[in-house]
């Protein structure tokens, strides 16, 4: 009688429960809200001088930051806030939802210690009476990015739960870390160049790839929903 070992069918196959790029659930979407507020922590925490006007599209950014503080339905699964789930990079529960609120606040109140006033902090969140031309441009890279997200997640139906598209999500989040980033850094050089670089355009498309994002992330429509796509049992 032979000992060798049967072969396993599902031993090539990934994992049943697969989030992207096999994080825990929530680890893309709270590293992307972290990238968000850089660029504002940034302009709202430079020493004096400060660095300029707040940028505007930063505002339509942290529109998703809010959602993911206050609206834990906001993922594929209403089981990503379970307490078997475990939390995003496997820090403690609600770490980044944390760090959000506690680097926001010590700036603002780093702020008024400096100008109790807080005229100094008005000024640091204000955007430049300019920018207020490019709202509708703003409005409509939002909505065009969201808008294919939100159709081509919900076309998928139960399929957007499979670990190919949850990867795919997670590398466009990825690109819009990417372009945060450079961003960050031109605003940076800009207070120090007399001609300083022309950032519209990547704006508008950060905005657009941030807003795809969350809208391929919107919560489906379809019921019950589950924590990742699971394979079909081989044997069956």
């Amino acid at each position: 009688m032979s000992d060798a070992p049967l072969p396993n069918p599902d031993a090539d196959l990934p994992p049943a429960d697969r989030y992207a790029f096999n994080l825990p659930p929530g680890s893309v979407r709270g590293l992307l809200v972290l990238m968000i507020m850089v660029p504002f922590w940034i302009m709202l925490g430079w020493p004096e001088p400060r660095l300029g006007p707040m940028p505007f599209y930063i505002y339509f950014l942290m529109t998703w930051v809010f959602l993911f503080l206050f609206s834990p339905v906001w993922s594929i699964s209403t089981q990503e806030a379970s307490s078997d789930q475990p939390a995003e990079w496997n820090l403690p529960r609600y770490t980044i939802h944390f760090l959000l609120a506690a680097v926001t606040i010590g700036l603002i109140v780093l702020r008024l210690v400096d100008d109790p006033s807080g005229q100094r902090l008005v000024e640091r969140l204000q955007p430049d009476e300019s920018e207020m031309k490019r709202l509708p441009y703003l409005l409509l890279s939002m909505f065009a990015g969201f808008i294919p997200g939100w159709l081509t997640s919900h076309l998928l139906g139960k399929a957007r739960e499979i670990y190919w598209f949850q990867d795919l999500q997670a590398w466009v989040s990825l690109l819009a870390m990417f372009g945060l980033a450079a961003l960050t850094i031109l605003h940076v050089m800009n207070a120090f160049r007399l001609d300083p670089f022309t950032t519209n355009i990547l704006e508008y498309i950060v905005i657009g790839i941030v807003g795809w994002y969350f809208g391929a992330r919107a919560p489906a429509a379809y019921a019950p929903r589950r924590p990742a796509y699971r394979y079909p049992d081989a044997n069956v």
